[in-house]
């Protein structure tokens, strides 16, 4: 009788941990779900269920920088950016939504965009300059003196060297330090 007991509960905790694993996965996989249905065309024929999110609605305000980090990773960069415009929109002084905006703008070769998210994110966190803002910044400027080379011109030539004299006046400075 005991050993049938046992049997049972047995069997119902192993029931609940396989619905505690199918929650975690669900939690984990969240955004992935989310973005499946974020770019479906309109032009398919067949009707289909109505999904969870609909197109023309921002993603949720999901936030977490391992989130963001993992999902920049995978080369979701569109989804990067959403994800930072919601964030930059509940938390408009978070150089995080910033940062990472500019980094997924620099791989999308929306270089203006990501040199003024950056302006911004070293606005918010200015101890970032020296590791994280201005290293990224030379990127997107070579970047953009590469394409200026090769004959394709960069969208504000104006912009683009303000902030290569900037650069060139901090190289100076340390110069002179040393």
């Amino acid at each position: 009788m005991e050993s049938s007991k046992t049997i049972k509960e047995m069997k119902a905790i192993k029931n609940l941990l396989y619905i505690i694993v199918i929650c975690l996965l669900l939690i984990l996989l969240k955004p992935e779900l989310l973005s499946m249905n974020l770019y479906q065309t309109q032009s398919s024929q067949k009707p289909h269920k109505q999904s969870l999110h609909k197109v023309n609605e921002p993603l949720p305000s999901i936030w977490s920088v391992e989130l963001v980090k993992d999902t920049f990773e995978r080369g979701k960069l569109e989804i990067v950016v959403e994800m930072c415009n919601n964030r930059i929109q509940e938390y408009p002084n978070d150089a995080y939504g910033y940062w990472y905006r500019a980094k997924a703008f620099k791989m999308l070769d929306e270089n203006q965009k990501a040199l003024f998210d950056l302006d911004k994110a070293e606005s918010l966190a200015p101890s970032w300059r020296i590791k994280y803002t201005d290293p990224l910044r030379k990127d997107i400027l070579k970047k953009e003196l590469i394409k200026r080379f090769e004959g394709i011109p960069p969208k504000d030539k104006q912009a683009v060297t303000e902030k290569l004299k900037e650069i060139y006046q901090d190289y100076k400075k340390e110069e002179q330090v040393q």
